[in-house]
């Protein structure tokens, strides 16, 4: 598509995010949700979204939705089998992070709507198969290349990004960022018409 070129367009706002794939989209969304400040999405291709939008499901550790039901806690038992097929040459907070943090998404996840959590129900991750842990599985089968959780999730956060006033710059790449003493107060971007220089101050790579 053409784009008219244009001079050098001089943006700002509290948190710049840099990558719109599924992270980058959650990031956005769950940044301005709670903090109620001014987000800036960068993506350089042309839609936001990324793999996300074709993900079946997700392995979900220790939520209040499973809590609910009575589903066991698997967490440690996740942690260790990691830990030991990487032969324990990753760092164990970080994958005890990473884990944890699974549960407190999909608990924040069901907070942004009224009916988010009951579009799930009992399953089992699909690679997993009926052996494995019960997870959240989304109710409604996948039609086409896209659909199932990943597309509901990217569905639910354009939707929050609309509300809470994200600006989403889609065909924008992140070419150079600006510090000072240390910390990220700006980036540029280049889109294919010019360039734009937003000033932040906080930015995540996604």
């Amino acid at each position: 598509d053409l784009v008219p070129a244009h001079g050098l367009i001089e943006l700002d706002c509290d948190l710049v995010v840099l990558g719109g794939g599924g992270s980058g989209l959650v990031a956005a969304a769950r940044a301005a949700w709670q903090s109620g400040k001014k987000v800036i999405l960068l993506e350089k291709g042309p839609k936001v979204g990324g793999g996300a939008w074709y993900a079946a499901d997700f392995k979900v550790f220790n939520s209040h939705w499973q809590k609910k039901r009575n589903i066991p806690d698997v967490l440690e038992d996740a942690l260790r089998k990691a830990m030991d097929d990487t032969y324990w040459r990753l760092n164990p907070r970080l994958v005890r992070n990473c884990f944890e943090a699974t549960g407190q998404f999909f608990d924040w996840l069901c907070e942004t709507g009224e009916e988010v959590e009951e579009h799930f129900t009992e399953g089992f991750y699909i690679f997993d198969g009926p052996n494995g842990p019960k997870i959240p599985v989304f109710k409604k089968a996948r039609h086409g290349k896209q659909g199932g959780t990943g597309k509901f999730v990217v569905d639910q956060m354009l939707s929050i990004c609309k509300k809470t006033g994200v600006t989403i710059l889609a065909g924008h790449e992140a070419v150079e960022l600006i510090s000072q003493q240390g910390r990220v107060t700006g980036v540029l971007a280049r889109d294919k018409g010019g360039m734009t220089h937003i000033t932040c101050h906080a930015c995540v790579l996604a």
